[in-house]
């Protein structure tokens, strides 16, 4: 595709790729629709088209298929965010463009999305960073287990449940006066 948008970016051909690999089926669109293609037309919609309803609808097909956004995403839809904000600074001509309704209503919907996305992916990231924290974590215990510096934990805990039932059964002895039997014996 990318190929394709390059060396012909007017091509009918490129946005026809998508609805072809749906028509061919569910097996089809499982094969070959990826987050990269996803990716590659909105792009084609951004730079050729300037249709961010239908980048916005797009992105909404992407969720719907399961297919994650990525960083290349996110580049893309900052690259709106940055087209607009130029565009006013500079006060541009296509700042009247920005100004239509459909075009706010479409930025709108983009920028919803792209903080639900952008939400999505830094929990992405912190699950992947607790999952790495807890298999280092695994890895040293381990280790020190090996080494023999530290216990292992179903040892430590069966020893704490001893120790508490040991405890238990002292006060339930003594009736609940929270005296042993062994300080009654010297009382």
């Amino acid at each position: 595709m990318r190929h394709l948008r390059r060396g012909y970016p007017t091509s009918p051909y490129c946005m026809n790729l998508l609805p072809t690999i749906k028509r061919l089926g569910p097996i089809s669109h499982v094969l070959a629709a990826s987050v990269d293609l996803y990716n590659e037309i909105l792009f084609l919609l951004w730079k050729e088209y300037s249709d961010l309803h239908g980048m916005a609808d797009l992105i909404i097909e992407m969720g719907n298929q399961g297919l994650p956004s990525n960083e290349v995403t996110m580049r893309i839809l900052r690259m709106v965010r940055n087209a607009k904000f130029f565009a006013f600074a500079e006060d541009r001509p296509m700042k009247s463009w920005w100004d239509l309704h459909p075009v706010q209503e479409g930025y709108r919907r983009l920028s919803a999305l792209a903080k639900a996305m952008h939400r999505e992916i830094f929990q992405a990231q912190v699950r992947r960073s607790v999952e790495e924290m807890e298999a280092r974590n695994k890895i040293e215990e381990r280790r020190l287990l090996d080494r023999g510096v530290l216990r292992g934990n179903a040892v430590m805990d069966r020893e704490r449940r001893v120790d508490r039932t040991v405890a238990d059964e002292a006060t339930i002895s003594d009736g609940g006066l929270g005296h042993s039997a062994s300080s009654r014996a010297v009382t």
